[in-house]
């Protein structure tokens, strides 16, 4: 009813929408582990995003669901309208202890230990919920009201910190004064939101930093840009002094 249309045809939104009360049915009555409904719905997000009528993000939809193709040009994939399928997803059992956690790593990094800190965080304003909310949606379940013509819900309590201009470089400085990791990692290019000489300020206080560069075209040729462009990529180094 509210996908059907817009992000999937209407039979292959019935088929999700189907395959993810199946799924739940299996947890509740017991007849499927933890670790054996994630893999169910793995692949469900996997066969959902195949059959999505968009180009890889949700932030908006093909337009033309039912135009017919010709040999020079379509409006949309084809794989839009094969009939769903599930696949069992590639698994692969890693050795030794690790853990996962879905959590705001500002609020959780206090209690982490660890001798190496990788961070990658969002570096622009696009908030990552607003391009895969359908998916989010999906793998929650909790039906919430959507609204508009993307059929969002309200989500304000998963957008990012750090792709909001006026947060980013206080979020970043709180977490890394938390860190107690010897050894931190920084990738941030330089189209980031954060100026470069805040990112600096935030390191120098944290101990000894360098900064490593390489130069990329920008990704996808700079959707929504009539230019290309090279960025630089970035990888900061923060050697944390002790005590700090």
């Amino acid at each position: 009813q509210q996908y059907g249309g817009r992000y999937f045809t209407p039979r292959n939104a019935g088929r999700i929408d189907a395959v993810r009360e199946a799924i739940e049915e299996l947890a509740v009555e017991g007849r499927c582990t933890e670790q054996e409904r994630f893999l169910l719905l793995a692949s469900l997000l996997y066969a959902a995003d195949k059959a999505a009528n968009t180009v890889g993000q949700y932030d908006a939809y093909l337009k033309h669901l039912d135009a017919p193709r010709t040999p020079r040009r379509h409006l949309v994939d084809s794989n839009v309208h094969k009939p769903l399928r599930l696949r069992l997803p590639d698994v692969e059992l890693g050795e030794g202890r690790h853990e996962v956690y879905n959590e705001d790593l500002n609020r959780i990094i206090a209690g982490l230990r660890g001798e190496v800190l990788y961070l990658d965080p969002p570096y622009n304003g696009r908030q990552y919920i607003d391009c895969y909310h359908v998916l989010e949606n999906i793998l929650r379940w909790r039906r919430p009201v959507l609204y508009g013509k993307t059929r969002k819900f309200a989500r304000a309590d998963l957008k990012s910190r750090y792709s909001r201009r006026l947060e980013a470089a206080r979020a970043l400085a709180e977490l890394i004064q938390a860190a107690s990791s010897e050894h931190i990692f920084l990738s941030y290019n330089s189209e980031g939101i954060i100026p470069d000489q805040d990112i600096a300020a935030i390191l120098a206080r944290k101990g000894r930093w360098e900064v490593f560069e390489r130069e990329y075209a920008v990704f996808g040729n700079g959707a929504g840009s009539a230019r290309r462009r090279p960025i630089r990529e970035r990888m900061f180094y923060c050697r944390a002094d002790k005590g700090r």
